[in-house]
């Protein structure tokens, strides 16, 4: 590259300094002002056009300059041309500016460009030398590539546009003696090789260790290939050999997605008494996958927010916990990498957080010391409400338990939702607030979280999902009564579809009800938790009409005000994962186990409020003292009772302080309550006057641990929150049910 001599510039027919230039304001307009990626030079005052023009020439590596009329007049100038079409805005945007540039060549000697026809000026004549033919070329401003041939002709050939490769009329050549000159900023581009196929291989979500769901489903195994050359998915074990043909499905220009549904396997023993392991294989045009160690057993997501992240390592007993691992070889698991997308993904982002891995104190483990103040992002694996739910059911069940964790802590429920669930709620799919103001970083946008971290995972054939998340929407309690059960629907419908049936289409779903926490009240979320058949209304708990084969795990009274991870993050979690999988037996697997008590009815009865409990299996009802907190003030909450009820001076209707939002102010412990005979009855009595509506447990902060005044015995699980309201006027015998 050199800057040509004075006599060879071209001339735009400006005044004689500025023959030597060429205007570029054919690229743009005032204020609008483009420039190569050269290096400044210089930059300083001007009074004039031509005395910018006078310093360009002055200087060395100036090849290229913007004038323009800003504070006098102020002069850029560049190392580099000029051009448009490689260009970022320049300068001052609201002034007068004209741009100029010196005509550069370039020459070289080993181009094979294609001119064609279109395009080809023809020949310069003769010239006997290179630079004759250079020479030549500044005459012309229609003309970017040149070739001289020294051959007998000696012809200087032109074109204006060129491109690589291809078999049009005309050349320039890599001959030897041959030079080709190219215009400045003219050369085109390298053409990008044509794309490689993809290798065959399995989605994120599959690997050695893993378990796929077992009999009477199907599970799917599915992956990526750059052929739809059919080919078979091997699987053996246990005496059993199955080929199984694939689909396949366009996935982008180099690769399609391929699909095997495995035949019904069910989860058996060896002779050792140990799950029998499968080995998958297959072959493609040369290429080959295998993944080991495969079981079949039941396959749960978990999923939600921080308290769902909270590592095991972390609960109470943690440490015992982690080296308990190594004791559990058919528990298997997986985390997803925490990652966002502004629309559904068909695969995971990776890498993932964790592969599948057989349970051991190291893969239930960061193994690393976590401070109390590290932030919930960089809490991985494992979690310990899901590893401690997936453990019970696999110690009750006897069978292998595959866990797929995916959550991010801070997240709202809106994150989760996909475009469908949110219309559920909102009518238009685009409902982006949340009511939390200090999410994770890269959320609090809806959709995201169930684009990049739910649906790659919806080919699976899962057994049902577990969910722990409601904090960051504890500011809107009545919205989240519709958006958990929409969330739930849209899953299951989703799953059922991307599973090619074979996941229910109603599968379980567990959903963990928010502990204790200083500061916040959740009281009310935790009624709509259950979900709401209208505004303002909801059952109180599961499974019910709108959120039907779910169950829940209640942990109000796991309360852990000094939590190092603050009292949020409560380190009760092996209750937690106890009482899911109780629940989680008794709807998902139709086991008759005591999962706890459910409030079914009240009656008024001469005065007093009998309340009755549902409580099948368990043992009876039992009244205790109650404890309260001493970290933060609970008013007239005063440990007599875990009831208290609404007595205003006005009865019909019921006022606003009454309902399920109505300020603690207005409510009143009962002063006696006894369990009557049958164990599942509690008569509240002493009242005072008429009273409108009757609620239990229903504080931020009900208690300390285990310690809410109402339990089953000697199971020692306690009825979920409940409110209900009095018919105005009741007289004996008027009964009012939950139940909606």
């Amino acid at each position: 590259m050199w800057k040509l001599a004075a006599s060879t510039w071209l001339s735009c027919g400006w005044a004689a300094s500025r023959e030597n230039w060429q205007t570029l304001d054919f690229y743009g307009h005032h204020g609008q002002v483009a420039e190569d990626q050269g290096k400044s030079v210089g930059r300083g005052n001007a009074s004039s056009l031509d005395a910018c023009l006078e310093s360009c020439e002055q200087t060395e590596e100036c090849n290229s300059l913007a004038f323009c009329t800003l504070a006098g007049g102020s002069c850029w100038l560049k190392d580099k041309l000029f051009h448009g079409n490689e260009a970022t805005t320049w300068n001052n945007m609201n002034h007068d500016c004209t741009t100029y540039f010196s005509v550069q060549w370039s020459t070289r000697a080993d181009l094979a460009l294609t001119c064609s026809g279109s395009e080809y000026k023809g020949d310069l004549g003769r010239q006997d030398t290179a630079d004759g033919c250079q020479q030549a070329l500044s005459a012309r401003n229609d003309i970017n590539f040149a070739v001289w041939h020294d051959d007998s002709d000696k012809v200087c050939y032109a074109c204006a546009i060129a491109t690589r490769g291809g078999t049009d009329s005309w050349h320039f050549d890599k001959q030897a003696g041959a030079v080709s000159f190219v215009r400045d900023g003219f050369l085109p581009p390298v053409p990008a090789p044509p794309p490689t196929p993809g290798p065959l291989s399995l989605a994120l979500s599959y690997g050695d260790h893993m378990v796929l769901q077992q009999a009477p489903q199907r599970a799917n195994v599915w992956g990526f290939t750059g052929h739809d050359e059919p080919f078979n998915l091997t699987i053996e074990g246990g005496g059993q050999r199955h080929d199984v043909s694939v689909v396949f499905e366009r996935y982008n220009a180099t690769t399609f997605t391929w699909l095997a549904l495995l035949p019904p396997i069910a989860a058996e023993k060896g002779e050792d008494g140990k799950a029998v392991p499968y080995t998958l294989s297959a072959q493609q045009m040369g290429q080959e996958l295998q993944i080991l160690d495969v079981l079949f057993g039941d396959v749960w997501i978990c999923s939600g927010q921080s308290n769902m992240a909270f590592l095991l390592e972390m609960a109470f007993n943690g440490s015992d916990l982690v080296q308990d691992a190594n004791n559990h070889p058919e528990l298997r698991f997986m985390t997803t990498r925490k990652t966002t997308a502004d629309v559904p993904l068909r695969e995971l982002i990776g890498p993932v957080r964790e592969p599948w891995s057989v349970s051991s104190n190291l893969s239930v483990s960061q193994n690393s010391k976590l401070s109390a103040t590290s932030g919930d992002d960089n809490w991985l694996y494992m979690s310990a409400v899901c590893y401690l739910y997936g453990l019970n059911i696999h110690k009750a069940r006897g069978i292998p338990v595959g866990l797929i964790n995916t959550n991010w802590g801070g997240t709202a429920i809106q994150d989760w939702m996909s475009t469908d669930a949110l219309a559920a709620c909102t009518g238009d799919g685009n409902d982006a607030e949340v009511s939390t103001p200090a999410l994770a970083t890269g959320v609090g946008h809806a959709t995201h979280l169930f684009n990049a971290m739910v649906s790659p995972l919806m080919n699976h054939t899962i057994s049902g999902a577990v969910w722990y998340q409601g904090e960051s929407n504890s500011g809107s309690p009545v919205a989240y009564g519709c958006q958990q059960p929409a969330l739930v629907a849209d899953w299951r419908t989703k799953w059922h579809a991307a599973s090619g049936s074979q996941t229910a289409a109603d599968f379980p779903f567990g959903v963990v009800q928010l502990a204790p926490v200083l500061g916040y009240d959740y009281s009310a979320i935790r009624w709509f938790q259950t979900g709401s058949p209208s505004e303002g209304v909801a059952f109180g708990h599961l499974p019910n009409p709108v959120m039907p084969n779910t169950f829940m795990a209640v942990a109000y009274d796991l309360g852990d005000a000094e939590s190092p991870y603050g009292s949020v993050h409560i380190r009760y979690k092996t209750e937690v994962g106890e009482r899911l999988a109780l629940a989680g037996r008794r709807v998902a697997y139709g086991e008759d186990v005591c999962s706890g008590p459910v409030f079914n009815r009240l009656r008024v009865v001469d005065g007093s409020i009998d309340v009755e409990f549902n409580a099948t299996s368990c043992g009876g009802l039992v009244l205790s003292a109650m404890n309260l907190t001493k970290a933060e003030d609970q008013g007239n909450w005063t440990g007599e009772s875990p009831f208290e009820v609404c007595m205003p001076a006005v009865m019909d209707p019921i006022p606003a302080s009454c309902g399920v939002l109505g300020k603690n102010d207005d409510w009143y412990p009962v002063p006696a309550a006894t369990v009557r005979a049958d164990g599942r009855t509690v008569t509240l009595s002493g009242l005072p006057g008429p009273v409108a509506a009757v609620r239990f447990a229903w504080r931020s902060y009900p208690c300390e641990h285990l310690a809410c005044g109402l339990y089953t015995e000697p199971e020692h699980l306690p009825p979920p929150p409940f409110w209900a309201e009095v018919p105005p006027r009741a007289s004996s015998g008027v009964e009012v049910s939950l139940s909606v």
